[in-house]
């Protein structure tokens, strides 16, 4: 009978293949640039819309992965700002916020792409 053997694995190792039952519906893919985001915070002792800079980290169909300078409410409305590049127009997505982690100084925030139905 084979003895089976264990196999020691960094923490902050990251593989893609790490977890082969993640959830995502999407693949994520990379980004790098700033966006401007429009957020509507439904705690009374906050304005109730607030404009601040988020840095990318990465995009997918579904969602949005960026850093924010301070936390964000997890479940309110946020609209992406995507500034114009060269020849090509600028867009608005329009989301909801499903993670803030702190790391350190920013704010790591997820962002689910709400549904909109095709025109």
């Amino acid at each position: 009978m084979s003895q089976a053997t264990l196999k020691l694995v960094e923490l902050n190792e990251r593989r893609a293949d790490t977890l082969p039952f993640e959830r995502r519906r999407a693949k994520r893919h990379i980004i790098s640039g700033h966006v401007t985001a429009l957020r509507t915070s439904t705690a009374p002792s906050r304005p109730r819309n607030h404009i601040s800079s988020l840095r990318l980290l990465n995009i997918s169909d579904s969602g949005v992965g960026a850093l924010a300078p301070e936390p964000v409410e997890i479940g309110s409305p946020i609209c992406l700002f995507f500034p114009p590049h060269g020849s090509d127009r600028g867009m608005d997505l329009y989301g909801h916020v499903v993670r803030c982690i702190s790391r350190g100084s920013e704010h790591e925030v997820g962002i689910r792409f709400d549904i909109r139905p095709a025109a």
